[in-house]
């Protein structure tokens, strides 16, 4: 019996060394596939990762750009968004105008995107600005637009103070084309910065909380105002949006926001709560259940 036991452990064991022995040929044949595909993989990824950092020209994401006002004493940041579905948001304090943007072949004044941003249904920004990239990941993207239209300041007007603009590093440079100077401006990737304004005072009146729409059907014109417990409010509009603060005692609501300009906005109201009806100033509104933000189509 132990003559058996013995054998069969023996011929186990060169079944393992033979199992063994296949396994080791197997890498070996193999080594030089797998270490080549690993190679291949890890230069694709640096490949790529370089491309990123060094060499991405996409438009989409924040920009920003500070601009000085004339007499060099109050600075303030615009943002603008570009999105993958061509919409782009101006922001600044609690102000966003929506639009949309395109690219567009203009000869002799290069790459050129044209931006179309409407103010509650009205143009605000129809311009087009010649665009190219600078900068990199690691020490931060530029924009650099162009301004065709002469939407934005000029270094004569952006401050009295031209060492205050050379420091803010807003114009970089500037470009003659047909015997027109136009300037260009260094927009540098950010995050968007929303702004509200302090609330007033902390009267509540919980009446007033949630969300109310007004519709003019004459005009094809709706908006919504939506007031929160916390003392915020937000209006939606024909591509605009509006945050801010407020306090109600019942009878009056005053609104604060931060405008365009950075500056604080301060409107007071007369209105009146009755079950799902709010008559605000000489404004109807109905409660409702959702924000509404038309952004209607720009060509």
């Amino acid at each position: 019996m132990p003559l058996e036991n013995s054998s069969i452990d023996s011929e186990k064991g060169e079944d393992n060394a033979a199992s063994e022995t296949g396994r080791k040929k197997y890498y070996r044949h193999n080594r030089v596939p797998l270490i080549i595909a690993a190679c291949i993989f890890f230069a694709a990824l640096l490949f790529f990762t370089g491309w990123k950092v060094f060499f991405d020209r996409s438009i989409t994401g924040t920009w920003r750009v500070n601009m000085t006002s004339v007499d060099g004493s109050k600075t303030v940041d615009y943002d603008l968004t570009f999105n993958t579905d061509s919409t782009v948001s101006l922001h600044n304090g609690g102000v966003s105008y929506i639009g949309r943007y395109y690219f567009v072949d203009r000869e002799g004044y290069g790459n050129v995107i044209a931006i179309y941003i409407n103010q509650s249904g009205s143009p605000y920004i129809a311009a087009d600005f010649g665009y190219e990239f600078g900068g990199n990941a690691i020490f931060g993207r530029v924009l650099k637009l162009t301004d065709y239209s002469g939407l934005f300041f000029t270094p004569d007007t952006a401050s009295s103070d031209k060492e205050l603009v050379n420091e803010k590093k807003s114009i970089t440079a500037s470009t003659e084309v047909d015997g027109v100077t136009y300037y260009i401006w260094d927009f540098k990737e950010a995050d968007i910065e929303n702004k509200r304004s302090e609330i007033p005072d902390k009267k509540n009146d919980e009446k007033l909380n949630g969300i109310w729409m007004f519709t003019d059907e004459d005009a094809d014109y709706k908006y919504t105002i939506s007031f929160g417990d916390d003392g915020t409010f937000e209006q939606n509009a024909y591509d605009t949006e509006i945050i801010g603060t407020y306090s109600a005692d019942g009878k009056k609501c005053r609104l604060v926001i931060v405008d365009l300009t950075g500056n604080a906005v301060d409107n007071e109201v007369e209105y009146a709560v009755d079950g799902d009806k709010l008559k605000f100033g000489n404004n109807e509104f109905v409660r409702t259940d959702s924000k509404y933000a038309f952004k209607s189509d720009i060509k």
